[in-house]
């Protein structure tokens, strides 16, 4: 813990910031893959508040709070992709968001 946590979770956060404004500026697929590869690497850093979270939380409540959290991760993504598919379904394409 050399630099400390704060540091590094900010670098993540400016990488998914920059990289997901880059995205909505994608003109070509490949530019689109590109920004989203670094908005997944920025996401990598995510896990800083998870673990600075699990510090703060009673011992005793701690898995039970930690396992809710994640459950809100996975709907997240199941309704991501929901939207996702009701989107292209209209006819549209990635270009729309």
């Amino acid at each position: 813990d050399k630099f400390g946590r704060r540091p590094a979770f900010l670098a993540c956060a400016a990488i998914v910031t920059i990289f997901a404004f880059g995205t909505c500026l994608a003109d070509r697929l490949w530019v689109l893959v590109a920004m989203r590869f670094f908005v997944g690497f920025g996401v990598g850093g995510s896990i800083i508040p998870y673990d600075i979270f699990a510090e703060f939380l009673p011992t005793r409540h701690r898995g039970q709070q930690l396992l809710t959290m994640s459950y809100f991760w996975a709907l997240g993504s199941i309704i991501v992709v929901f939207f996702a598919y009701i989107t292209i379904g209209m006819g549209r394409s990635w270009k729309w968001f």
